[in-house]
């Protein structure tokens, strides 16, 4: 039995529609049951955007650290192929 009266299909639609994301009713209607199931079994609420986000940084630098050392990294890829051929 779900411990909150959380209507998490609106909320997903209201979501969807905010953020431009295209999904069928099935689709949105999976993903509800999925996040009502999560939060059944977590102690606090479930964030909806955080739900969403692909990656999470605790700071805005650790983030941009992130990014540097991928550009650094990918630079150096291409030195060393540069160097190869």
């Amino acid at each position: 039995m779900p411990k909150n009266n959380r209507n998490y299909l609106g909320e997903l639609a209201a979501y969807n529609q905010k953020n431009g994301i295209t999904a069928t009713f099935s689709e949105m209607k999976k993903t509800a049951r999925r996040i009502e199931k999560l939060d059944a079994e977590r102690a606090e609420p479930i964030d909806l955007n955080a739900y969403f986000l692909d990656y999470q940084d605790p700071t805005g630098e650790e983030a941009a650290e992130n990014v540097d050392g991928e550009r650094e990294h990918h630079a150096s890829v291409r030195r060393r192929l540069a160097v190869a051929a």
